[in-house]
């Protein structure tokens, strides 16, 4: 697997298809193995690139306690620039959603199109903070995640649609999150820790030049359909789209309507700029 050095550690990533660039980011748990969909479909017609977040698939882990929002931007503009990306699509689900707008917003040039999903780019409010600090602790002190954890979470991951039809899904998605070696947590700890404390930026989305495509789940528990809203009227050249029966994961949960509208979003900007994209519509 391909790696760059950031920050002294190996940073991974995979590659498929040739073509305009689109970069998936992958969300806290995750890999980037959630987009193989996404990649499978896109990477006909594009160059698909698909990095590891730290501590995360096979990048490399960190010994900060907590890793901030804006410092996982920071890292990603620098594996952009490693890999000498002038301009491409970007595609993040919570987590990698964060960090494509701290991205677009600070270097718009660089990027064609924004996708955030499963995404805000408020402050986490106290009670959520209340719930998940406290979850990430404990995983940081026990070093794996144990049964009744794996348990706890996936039911704020999937919808009820997923399951009642999928449920092999949601046992890969628990195997893997028990698998997860004792010396990457305390690095997935550190990165939750920085989501869950990260800062309000959504004054910010205000001044987000970058065409932009929210994308939430109907049925996501972690990330109502208000605050997709919400960030949809503050940014300039913005809408958004409920994915039916998903989650907070939609493009594993609904890998073909996402990608029926992802392709029609970046077809858009392609051929005629960004100039059907300046409304803020539904």
């Amino acid at each position: 697997m391909p790696r760059v050095t950031i920050r002294d550690c190996d940073f991974s990533y995979r590659e498929y298809g040739a073509g305009f660039p689109v970069i998936f980011a992958h969300t806290l748990f995750w890999s980037g193995e959630m987009w193989w969909p996404q990649v499978e479909h896109f990477s006909k017609n594009y160059r698909c690139i698909v990095p590891d977040i730290w501590g995360h698939g096979e990048s490399g882990t960190r010994l900060e306690t907590e890793i901030s929002v804006d410092q996982l931007a920071k890292d990603f503009w620098a594996f952009i620039e490693a890999l000498d990306i002038k301009s491409c699509f970007y595609v993040g689900l919570s987590t990698g959603g964060l960090i494509g707008a701290r991205m677009a917003h600070d270097h718009p040039y660089a990027f064609k199109g924004l996708v955030v999903m499963s995404s805000y780019l408020g402050a986490e409010s106290v009670e959520k903070q209340n719930e998940y600090l406290p979850m990430m602790d404990a995983v940081a002190r026990a070093e794996f995640f144990a049964p009744e954890l794996v348990e706890l979470i996936a039911p704020y991951i999937f919808g009820p649609h997923t399951y009642n039809t999928n449920p092999d899904l949601i046992t890969r998605f628990k195997r893997s999150l028990s698998a997860i070696s004792f010396a990457n947590v305390p690095t997935i700890t550190a990165v939750g820790k920085g989501m869950y404390n990260r800062p309000d930026y959504l004054e910010e989305l205000r001044s987000l030049s970058v065409p932009t495509l929210y994308m939430v789940g109907e049925d996501d528990m972690l990330r109502p359909l208000e605050e997709t809203r919400q960030m949809t009227e503050l940014t300039p050249k913005a809408r958004y789209s409920v994915v039916p029966r998903a989650g907070h994961v939609p493009c594993v949960e609904q890998p073909e309507s996402v990608n029926k509208e992802l392709e029609a979003f970046f077809e858009e900007i392609l051929a005629s700029g960004d100039k059907k994209t300046g409304l803020n519509v539904a």
